[in-house]
């Protein structure tokens, strides 16, 4: 199973069609990486596509870094899995 850094880290190089290798955890998608609110969003779908979770899009306005992304579809992913067990009650 793939890391989601490693994940995101693809996700994020295919969005700006440059090599995975140049995109680093701790480098800012928005200072280093020079994306847009609306560019977060598009990789945020990209993801759910790839990974079939849901990511929530109110936070990624916190998001800073890869790292952070990657981060969040970790979180998405374990609240998936946690909604997935849960049992309703009767």
């Amino acid at each position: 199973m793939r890391e989601d850094i490693d994940i995101v880290r693809e996700a994020v190089a295919l969005h700006l069609e440059v090599d995975v290798h140049g995109i680093h955890a701790e480098q800012n998608l928005r200072r280093d990486l020079g994306l847009t609110a609306l560019a977060l969003v598009l990789i945020a779908l990209d993801l759910e596509d790839i990974e079939t979770l849901s990511i929530p899009f109110e936070p990624l306005n916190d998001v800073d870094t890869v790292a952070d992304l990657a981060q969040l579809v970790s979180q998405s992913r374990a609240n998936a899995v946690r909604a997935h067990f849960m049992v309703s009650p009767h």
